[in-house]
Formats: C-alpha cells, sequence, structure tokens
C-alpha cells in the first residue's frame, strides 16, 4: 500500500477511534454526579481521570467491557503513576543532549541494556529521569538493567522505584551502593524463578 494510502487510512481510523471515545466521554459525563466530577478532576494522572469518568457511568455500556479492558485502564492509571514517580520519562532526544551522545548511541545502550527504558504507544521509548544524576546514567544502572535481562521494563521500573534498606530509599537512587544492587538482583532472580515455575 503506498505510503499516502497508509496515511490516508490511519487518518480514518484516528478520526472514527476519536469520535467514538468523545461519545462516550460525553454520554459518561453528563451522567455524573458533581461528586463523581470532582473525582475526576482531582486524578493526579490524565489516565486517572479517563478512569474514573469510564468507571463513573456503567449504565452508558461500560460494564459490558472485560475484567482485561478494566485493568488495561487499571494498568495506564499505574504506568502514569510510576512515571511520575521517576521523574518523568525523558525522549532519546532528550537523553542524548543530557549525555553529550547521539540517537542512535542512546539507543544502541537501550539495545545493549546498558540503560533503562520503558515502551511507550506509537513504538517510542521513555527514559526515566530518575535513573540519571547530572549528566551520567547512575552507577549500578547498567547492571541491573543487564541482568533483568527480558523482564517487562514496567516491572523493572517498580522494582527500582520500590524502597529497599532500611532507608526506606528508592533502589532507583541508591544503586551506586552494593547492598541495594544485591537486593534489586535477588528481587530480579526470585521473579524469573517465579515465572519459571
Amino acid at each position: 500500500m503506498p505510503q499516502q494510502k497508509r496515511d490516508a487510512f490511519r487518518e480514518g481510523i484516528e478520526h472514527s477511534l476519536e469520535e467514538r471515545a468523545t461519545a462516550i466521554f460525553r454520554a459518561s459525563l453528563r451522567r455524573m454526579s458533581v461528586e463523581q466530577l470532582r473525582r475526576a478532576v482531582a486524578a493526579p494522572t490524565a489516565a486517572g481521570t479517563v478512569v474514573e469518568v469510564l468507571n463513573a457511568a456503567p449504565e452508558i455500556g461500560l460494564e459490558r467491557e472485560t475484567a482485561t479492558t478494566r485493568a488495561l485502564a487499571r494498568g495506564a492509571v499505574a504506568k502514569q503513576e510510576m512515571i511520575q514517580e521517576a521523574g518523568g520519562c525523558l525522549s532519546s532526544g532528550e537523553v542524548a543532549k543530557l549525555l553529550g551522545v547521539t540517537v542512535s548511541a542512546v539507543n544502541q545502550r537501550r539495545a545493549r541494556r546498558l540503560i533503562l527504558a520503558v515502551p511507550l504507544s506509537g513504538g517510542e521509548w521513555g527514559f526515566p529521569a530518575r535513573q540519571f544524576e547530572g549528566r551520567e546514567v547512575r552507577a549500578g544502572v547498567a547492571e541491573v538493567v543487564r541482568a533483568a535481562g527480558e523482564m517487562n521494563r514496567w516491572v523493572l521500573l517498580s522494582l527500582l522505584l520500590d524502597p529497599v534498606g532500611a532507608s526506606e530509599e528508592a533502589a532507583l537512587d541508591a544503586l551506586d551502593r552494593e547492598d541495594v544492587r544485591e537486593e534489586v538482583l535477588a528481587r530480579i532472580g526470585a521473579d524469573e524463578e517465579a515465572k519459571a515455575s
């Protein structure tokens, strides 16, 4: 299919999805109580707002949604919260500028598991900002990312945001300490063993 036809096809799909989503949102908003509207506005992330709006009006047909759909919506909220906790996500271009390298070099580091990146929509990658200290990747990040192998990168980020040790500091902020690295590596090993059994 020629590029122009692919672009037109994609544009048509996007337009249809936009109309469908807008209709669902309008119907849900009209049925929401003031308290439900307040909760939706107060949600800490955009994904949280979307989930609040969709959950607030099951009578518009959302009760037919599957448990998987609801889990995906909760997962989207959790990912947004993790991104916030990780200091936001940088693009490969922003990381290249920060580290003083090319975008190609950043992508090579990601592929070689020397830097943490999480998959975003549209085939993009986001690089959690807290893994950087100054103009460098924090000590220990590459070792942990390599050890994680094929582990889901969102699961790895979650693990790195968990508190460790007596200080209750996030693992990501203390990977330069050997005891923290060993604890994180042990958690990764336990996760891999659990999957294998």
